[in-house]
């Protein structure tokens, strides 16, 4: 039902050049109740995965061959800016070996190295860290109607 409804939205959206993909998955999400944790992929966007959730978990496990200089990810709140502060920590995990970064959430960079180049990245999507924690010990947390996307 959600991935006819993304469709149903792209076609009332056709003329519309300007609808991105991340426009998209708002679109499909506004309409939607109750808990989920989603991850859209599309023909229309070949490049792009957009992760969502609301009332389940889902966090995002980065892998770099390098040690990261910053810890961004492209997550846009899901209520009013306003009232949500700048910076969140991320929850708390029953494994004590994850690193777990602060998430700073009013603005989006690239994953750089320590020497400012940019790098490779592995990313991992789940419900819970135990799934990712033997490719990366580096967790972000989304929170309730975030949207991240991962643009390759």
């Amino acid at each position: 039902a959600i991935a006819k409804l993304a469709k149903y939205i792209w076609d009332s959206q056709k003329g519309n050049k300007q609808l991105t993909f991340t426009d998209l998955v708002k679109g499909v999400v506004k309409e939607l109740e109750g808990a989920f944790a989603m991850i859209f992929k599309s023909v229309h966007f070949p490049n792009e995965i957009v992760a969502t959730r609301r009332g389940s978990p889902l966090l995002i496990g980065v892998k770099t061959p390098k040690k990261l200089k910053v810890d961004y990810v492209d997550v846009e709140f899901g209520g009013i800016a306003e009232e949500l502060p700048s910076e969140v920590d991320a929850a708390p995990s029953s494994l004590g070996a994850l690193e777990v970064p602060k998430l700073r959430r009013s603005e989006s960079r690239a994953f750089l190295s320590e020497d400012g180049q940019p790098q490779q990245i592995e990313y991992f999507l789940a419900s819970d860290p135990s799934a990712v924690v033997e490719h990366t010990k580096t967790v972000l947390y989304l929170l309730d109607d975030d949207i991240a996307n991962i643009a390759g």
